[in-house]
């Protein structure tokens, strides 16, 4: 069944990139290395990165802008091997007048897949980095450059014939193998590609049927056909660096060889077993890391999609999220006219995770995934359903070749349970019908496979509503594929009545859902009546049960009219909705996922995402383990912050915070008009009604960005009270900064450095947060208008007055808001608080105000530049870069420095991070300063160089 995926290209990927090109660095083998996105620990190949840039075409460009210790390993598609991208211009896609409807449709879907695969990389990076340090790095410095990065994750393992165990296959009589046969029995010229952690390219039923690659001369070490990859003869190995056409890796389990067996073993040879692919051949792709996992899938669809196999087998995956570079390789698949068959995955377990839970790539949409069942058509308990199973087969215990790490040729059926074994009877069975019906598409095959399956939902109650059709070869080879229609969901348009962004509705609130709905076979209308089989804890009330559809033509689509829900309560986990299809002789549905909205907004431009709750909280709903949100994070995925949250004092009686790090961990603030609601959507307004002494204040929040591409964002703050005057009030933020992971060895400091001159008064404040040996800089300011106003910015280790016994208390508040510009020597775990305090009397329904700039680079001294930066107003005149023919040498610096280009040179000044003034002497003439740099301690440096009108700057770093 076709899958609806909502996509976010900030999120974290599971795609890496091929290795073996001769004219450019090759793959070196890594251990893992686990990141956490979303509550999913992703094992990460360390040293890698994928990245797609926004329009650089040419890895040898690339290369020349990358930054030291960064290389190109390889470019996922180059241009020379592109149907539309292979001279200098474009050329559009043009259907020609002999073309179906669908063909001309796979023409242009080509196009944009490889517009987008030619701009996608694999780099290598150098050096004790991590990923995610090495990532936001390559961000700040190629801001405009790069449109998605993301790490490379490993995959799992899911895990009238005369052959004589041929009456021991009950499970292809299950499917209609044997009368299929007497029909139609499949073709040589078709290939099924075998993407899997090793083939035993020597068995008796396997080795007469790999389709060998005649362009290629076997174990030369030389790319024969120029297809970008060496010994592709009779196999690739992903992982090889040598003897890359051997896949017979030995392993005691033999995964990759029993999958073969079951779609393609040789078939009415006399020997061993028979294949759901009858006649068709298969190549067989290693695609394991040598560290375990499945470290080269995604690399082998593109493989398998370039050498036009008719299907590939991919009998693995992950439950993780959604990537947006995977989604492009299965595009990429189809736009080329491979479908790409997989395993639905083993993580059923007779609960709901069977159909809640995604598995990808079986999830992804244009993948026809398989669930798994007896030969009887019994669901096996561990298959996942709903969206991971597009139809069922009975791989369960089927007998298959086998040789495991004696290399024999034997069969079994021993431990051959899981989607692993249920997917290669369905590709086995796709190979079969593209052979019989070459005129269909990939995507047309898919729909055709489904609508010919068998309804077993009578021997299945329990999961009726969850659970596809199971496959019928005989039908599929029998019934013309233009005689039934076959609907989809293409893509669901949400929005929601309040005014709400569609992302974040609530308990109360009218959605309403817009299906686009897609037609890959015969013309046909239908009824459209989406209902929800899986709550998971949500009340969702229909307002419109039905809507009726026009005819809609083969390879067309047709919009319904909007389906109002109105949610009475909202579960912990997607809602599953059944989209049932009826039309005057067809019946069939597709589901959809409701996702969980966000209860949290999410900030987000170029370079940084964060997220702000509507109750004052920073970073996440709260410091619970099940708390939610995007947190404060430079792009792609280098995260910066624990939870933070807002607070207010008034005198020394009465406080409010969002931030409690003690049950029950509940917010003092209650929102009034939460953010994402219009016309505001940027801003939220609060009141400390929860406070257990509420102050009658009401506070108003107001994200923004400058710059679209600059990692800085803007939070002004409006305190009003509604009740009484407030005598002596302060307002602030307690922000848990985290430069990596666990937070260890961060130093918070001042830094006036961060403020332009005319704004080093008490009514502004900025502070420093890095870590001294690792990539990662924080500036944070605050800053009032009035000029009465104190600034308070302190920093403090988090042990010493937030996770002591007593948690944040009142007095803690106090205290922190009335530190004024004070830091605790702190080098380890750091909070930061910025705020500001009023020093006259605030009377009811007046308005105070203040504002809090953060700034990220990659480390404290370009986080305090680019703060300065954005708060010198243009008409100030502070100091600009200088100029070209200023130079300093060497930089870093150890002991002496030369500065070239001083004429007119005045004063020099070098400055430290704190703002102090460490060396000054004068100059009068000549073109060049020598300085002694011995007495300054290693660090980040400030060299201010002033004449009678100017003032010029250059950084420094020092070494030791």
């Amino acid at each position: 069944m076709p899958k609806l995926l909502a996509l976010n290209v900030v999120h974290v990927a599971v795609l890496a990139l091929l290795c073996a090109v001769p004219r450019l660095a090759t793959c070196q083998e890594f251990a893992s290395e686990t990141v956490t996105y979303n509550g999913h620990n992703l094992q990460v190949v360390p040293g890698r990165l994928l990245v797609r840039m926004t329009a650089l075409r040419s890895a040898d460009e690339l290369g020349r802008i990358l930054p030291d210790g960064f290389t190109v390993v390889h470019q996922f598609l180059p241009p020379e091997r592109t149907t539309f991208f292979s001279s200098q211009a474009a050329v559009a896609p043009s259907a020609e007048p002999s073309m179906t409807p669908a063909r001309a449709a796979q023409r242009r879907d080509l196009f944009d897949a490889e517009e987008r695969l030619t701009r996608t990389f694999t780099l290598a990076f150098e050096g004790p980095r991590s990923v995610r340090s090495a990532a936001g790095l390559l961000r700040k410095i190629l801001p405009q450059d790069i449109e998605i990065i993301e790490p490379w994750t490993l995959d799992q393992l899911h895990a009238g014939v005369n052959d004589p165990l041929l009456p021991q296959q009950d499970y292809l009589r299950t499917i209609g193998f044997d009368t299929a046969w007497e029909i139609f029995k499949g073709s040589d010229s078709i290939t099924i590609g075998i993407s899997d952690d090793g083939i035993f390219q020597g068995h008796e039923d396997l080795s007469g049927n790999i389709a060998t690659n005649s362009r290629e001369v076997p174990n030369n070490e030389v790319d024969d056909d120029g297809n970008g990859y060496i010994d592709d003869h009779r196999g690739f190995n992903f992982a090889a660096t040598q003897l890359r056409g051997e896949t017979s890796v030995r392993t005691s389990f033999d995964h990759g060889t029993r999958v073969a067996g079951l779609a393609a073993a040789s078939t009415n040879n006399s020997k061993g077993m028979a294949a759901s692919g009858m006649q068709s051949r298969f190549f067989p792709m290693a695609v394991a890391g040598r560290q375990g996992g499945i470290q080269f899938g995604y690399q082998s669809l593109v493989y398998a999609a370039e050498r036009g196999f008719a299907v590939v087998n991919a009998s693995w995956g992950a439950v993780k999220p959604a990537s947006a570079i995977d989604q492009s390789v299965i595009d990429f698949c189809l736009a080329k006219d491979v479908l790409v068959v997989a395993s639905a995955g083993n993580h059923g377990g007779d609960q709901s995770s069977a159909y809640v839970q995604r598995n990808y790539p079986a999830s992804y949409a244009g993948v026809l995934g398989v669930g798994e069942t007896t030969p009887d058509d019994f669901v096996i308990s561990s298959s996942a359903l709903g969206g991971n199973a597009d139809v069922m087969a009975p791989g369960n215990m089927a007998i298959t070749t086998y040789s495991g790490e004696a290399g024999l040729s034997d069969y079994t059926s021993s431990g051959t349970s899981g989607t692993s074994f249920a997917a290669p009877l369905v590709s086995g069975a796709v190979a079969v019908v593209r052979s019989r019906w070459p005129q269909l598409t990939a995507r047309q095959v898919a729909a055709h496979i489904r609508r010919t399956a068998d309804n077993i939902t009578s021997a299945n109650s329990a999961v009726a509503e969850v659970i596809s059709p199971r496959l019928n070869m005989f039908r599929a080879v029998t019934v013309e594929p233009l005689s039934h229609p076959a609907m989809r969901i293409a893509s669901v348009r949400r929005s929601v009545s309040s005014g709400m962004s569609p992302a974040r509705f609530r308990v109360g609130d009218t959605i309403l859902l817009e299906f686009d709905i897609a037609n890959d076979l015969a013309a046909a209308w239908a009824e459209i009546e989406p209902r929800v089989i899986a709550p998971n804890g949500w009340s969702l009330r229909p307002l419109r049960e039905r809507d009726q559809l026009p005819t809609i033509p083969t390879a067309g689509s047709a919009l319904s009219k909007p389906f109002p829900f109105v949610v009475d309560a909202i579960g912990t986990a997607p809602c599953l909705m059944r989209v049932e299809f009826l039309g005057e002789t067809y019946q069939d549905f597709d589901f959809y996922y409701l996702e969980l909205p966000a209860p949290i907004a999410r900030f987000e431009n170029d370079s940084l995402v964060y997220s702000m709750s509507d109750d004052g909280m920073v970073g996440y709903t709260s410091i619970e383990p099940t708390r939610q949100g995007s947190g404060f994070a430079g792009k792609p995925f280098y995260q910066l912050m624990s939870p933070g949250g807002f607070f207010v004092v008034d005198g020394a009686e009465r406080s409010a915070t969002a931030f409690k790090n003690n049950p029950p961990y509940n917010s003092d603030f209650v929102a009034a008009k939460p953010f994402d609601l219009a016309p505001q959507p940027e801003s939220c307004r609060m009141s400390d009604a929860a406070a257990s002494v509420p102050m009658g204040v009401e506070i108003t929040q107001t994200c923004s960005f400058p710059f679209q591409s600059k990692a800085i964002t803007v939070w002004n703050v409006h305190v009003t009270p509604r009740t009484a005057a407030l005598a002596t009030i302060a307002a602030g933020y307690l922000l848990d900064w985290d430069v990596t992971s666990g937070g260890r060895d961060n130093t918070i400091e001042p830094s006036e450095l961060a403020l332009p001159l005319a704004m080093r008064m008490p009514n502004a404040a900025a502070q420093l947060i890095y870590k001294q040996s690792d990539r990662g800089g924080i500036c944070v300011a605050v800053q009032s208008d009035d000029a009465d106003d104190l600034a308070q910015s302190s920093g403090v280790l988090l042990n010493a007055i937030i996770d002591d016994t007593d948690g944040f208390t009142h007095r803690d508040r106090v205290q922190l808001l009335s530190a004024g510009k004070n830091f605790s020597p702190a080098v380890g775990d750091i909070c930061g608080v910025v705020g500001m305090r009023r020093t006259k009397p605030l009377e009811v329904d007046q308005t105070w105000s203040f504002r809090v700039v953060i700034a990220t680079s990659w480390d404290g001294l370009s986080a305090a530049d680019l703060m300065r930066e954005y708060l010198t107003p243009v008409s100030v005149g502070e100091p600009a870069d200088a100029p070209p023919d200023l130079a300093v040498t060497p930089n870093p610096v150890t002991d002496v420095a030369r500065v070239r280009g001083t004429q007119n040179v005045q004063r020099c000044t070098v400055i430290d991070v704190l703002g102090r003034e460490r060396l000054v002497w004068t100059h009068h003439s000549g073109s060049e300063i020598t300085f002694d740099a011995s007495s300054l301690e290693q660090g980040a440096y400030t060299l201010r160089l002033e004449d009678s009108s100017t003032r010029q700057i250059r950084h420094l770093r020092f070494l030791r």
